[in-house]
């Protein structure tokens, strides 16, 4: 049973690795724990201190979010060009 407890525990470890990433605030754009990832490529090093930390799914990161993918608990909005004048997310659409 002991053997079983720990293969559960480790899956569930792996799973939930985009915890490991550590932001003073809540980013704004999805991001995920990434063994491939290295210094230079697209997206790594979203948290400032670690390498395998990595932005995904919003532009400019076109990196394809994983399931397991950590999600904004708010939508933005992007523009090439920022504009002139006050803008923010409108949940219904409206």
């Amino acid at each position: 049973a002991m053997k079983i407890y720990v293969l559960i525990l480790g899956a569930v470890h792996a799973a939930n690795n985009a915890n490991k990433c550590v932001f003073p605030n809540e980013p704004r754009v999805p991001y995920y724990w990434d063994e491939n990832c290295k210094l230079g490529d697209l997206g790594c090093w979203a948290d400032g201190l670690h390498e395998e930390c990595r932005f995904c799914g919003d532009v400019p990161y076109i990196t394809e979010c994983p399931e397991d993918a950590k999600m904004p608990k708010y939508k933005t909005c992007y523009f090439p060009v920022p504009p002139v004048t006050e803008y923010y997310w409108e949940p219904n659409g409206e």
